[in-house]
């Protein structure tokens, strides 16, 4: 009999649920035409006009990834994603709007929207956030069926654990250390535009900052510094391309209080001003046009 994992056949790809929240049918359409047309390994279960409408189905057909439109009838965008992560944490919420305003993208990072993509909706901006958001779930998946398989383990050899306690210890801890560094990984990556430090991660994970320090570059071949900054130079990026936002804006939209250090890291990393990253970015577009 063909092993299963998860409820899927071993090598089976996983088919991760997606829903739409639009009130305009030719952007649940366009939206839609895009991830069935570029993106594989999804399936778009249900559409929704509203955002009620959206809690409702939500509910129903437990998607993994909900797009949706920021300004809609009854519940809006930011409501919702305020609600459906209170029922479901783990549910990765893509905001879609053609708001260009600084606190509408404010908002959607302190409410943890996993990404804030601007209308006119374009191909490359879902190709690229759902690209990053199937990297996310398939982590998680891979988290589960690990834990899964230790559950079962342990039921399987309950009675034996006793005796192969003090042997097994080094594996045990293995396996411990494994997961917490898989936690702080996810909590930095939720949280990396907050004033976050060692001092702070290492309290709440219970581990000394010279140990998280030492396992948090093992684990990301970066260190914790490092990181935080390449996970912020990267959105900025994405809000450098596809936003009108000031570059003050985008420095504390990234959690730089001080936008000249933002500039001066930006320029260290990819050699040159976010504002002439800008204008050689729309040089681009237009060649292209």
């Amino acid at each position: 009999m063909e092993k299963q994992e998860n409820g899927r056949r071993k090598g089976e790809v996983m088919s991760v649920r997606v829903m739409i929240a639009d009130d305009e049918s030719m952007i649940r359409l366009l939206v839609r035409d895009i991830i069935e047309t570029y993106v594989s390994g999804v399936t778009v279960v249900g559409e929704a006009a509203d955002g009620d409408e959206c809690l409702d189905l939500f509910q129903k057909l437990n998607p993994q990834i909900i797009i949706t439109d920021v300004v809609m009838p009854h519940t809006d965008g930011l409501e919702l994603l305020r609600q459906i992560k209170a029922i479901s944490p783990e549910v990765l919420i893509i905001l879609l709007s053609a708001h260009k305003k600084f606190e509408y993208v404010h908002e959607a990072i302190k409410e943890q929207a996993f990404d804030y993509l601007l209308k006119p909706t374009r191909e490359e901006d879902i190709k690229r956030v759902f690209g990053r958001a199937l990297k996310v779930l398939e982590e998680k998946e891979k988290n589960k069926a690990l834990y899964s398989e230790m559950k079962r383990k342990i039921k399987k050899y309950g009675s034996q654990i006793t005796v192969k306690a003090q042997e097994n210890s080094a594996d045990s801890s293995s396996e411990i250390y494994t997961d917490t560094m898989d936690k702080v990984i996810k909590y930095v990556n939720e949280n990396y535009t907050l004033e976050i430090g060692l001092q702070e991660i290492s309290s709440k994970f219970f581990l000394s900052p010279d140990y998280l320090s030492t396992q948090f570059k093992v684990k990301t071949g970066k260190n914790f510094k490092d990181y935080i900054s390449n996970l912020r130079i990267q959105k900025a990026e994405e809000l450098l391309m596809c936003s009108e936002f000031k570059i003050s804006e985008v420095a504390e939209l990234m959690g730089y209080n001080d936008s000249g250090y933002f500039i001066k890291v930006f320029k260290n990393k990819l050699g040159c001003t976010p504002s002439q990253f800008r204008e050689s970015k729309r040089r681009d577009d237009r060649r292209q046009k």
